[in-house]
């Protein structure tokens, strides 16, 4: 019989070791690709929505200046020289934290001279 009929039972029908193969390559994939993309996805839409109009920012090119008003999906960040730049949402960084300079022994102590 080349069909088999429907309701019928056998061996053969029972689930092949590829099915299984498959979808554990379908699982591996999910768990070492698409869950930590969407998490990175969830933690910039997280990171862009930090900051508000006023604030000092920081692009993603390493410019800094304030933020002074969102139009249209641009933000105009305005420098310290008074220059007013429009960049799209995402290259926005966030809030900038000014690095804190720790003391450093450069010249070494005087008894080492």
């Amino acid at each position: 019989m080349p069909f088999p009929v429907l309701g019928a039972t056998s061996a053969e029908s029972s689930g092949s070791p590829m099915t299984l193969i498959f979808l554990l390559v379908i699982l591996v994939l999910y768990l070492t690709w698409f869950r930590p993309n969407r998490k990175k996805m969830m933690a910039e839409r997280a990171r862009l929505s930090l900051f508000e109009i006023g604030d000092e920012v920081q692009t993603t090119t390493g410019m800094v200046g304030t933020a002074v008003r969102e139009a249209d999906g641009l933000i105009t960040v305005r420098t310290r020289s008074g220059v007013e730049l429009e960049f799209v949402r995402r290259a926005i960084l966030g809030r900038y934290v000014a690095p804190t300079q720790e003391p450093s022994d450069e010249g070494g102590s005087e008894q080492d001279r």
